[in-house]
């Protein structure tokens, strides 16, 4: 009971404290990058679930090194995943696709400590890159 309740306090405190960088919303699914203190987050809408959205996400550090293994990945032409160890216990897999004629982005997440997965909806490169340059432009001119 005690996890649920901190749960929904965190989540609460995510969501007053947390400076909502960019989001995209695509059909009833979205990505959004936050920034709170020295921390990004992407949040995804999970396509797993059917009959609600449930959020999931991930943290990580350093907003250039993320930038710098998505951009990347597009430029490869072939399908193929990335696999980044985000901490010790969860592993992201950038899951690059042609849909439609078009080179695609699925977030894919493992968290082997809380035995959850994760799969987003599939984003095109400008989609991301459009949240991803709102939160750059954000950290120059904030100073943050």
């Amino acid at each position: 009971m005690h996890y649920k309740i901190s749960l929904i306090l965190l989540l609460f405190t995510y969501s007053i404290f947390g400076q909502d960088i960019g989001k995209r919303v695509k059909e009833i699914h979205s990505i959004k990058f936050l920034k709170t203190d020295n921390i990004y987050t992407c949040v995804y809408t999970d396509v797993t679930f059917k009959n609600k959205l449930v959020e999931k996400s991930f943290n990580f550090p350093v907003l250039k090194t993320i930038q710098k293994i998505i951009f990347d990945g597009f430029k490869v032409e072939k399908d193929h995943q990335l696999i980044v160890q985000i901490d010790n216990s969860t592993i992201v897999k950038f899951d690059y696709r042609m849909v439609n004629g078009m080179r695609k982005i699925k977030i894919r997440q493992n968290n082997f400590q809380k035995k959850t997965f994760g799969v987003s909806a599939f984003f095109s490169e400008k989609e991301i890159q459009k949240k991803l340059t709102e939160v750059a432009s954000n950290q120059i001119v904030s100073g943050l």
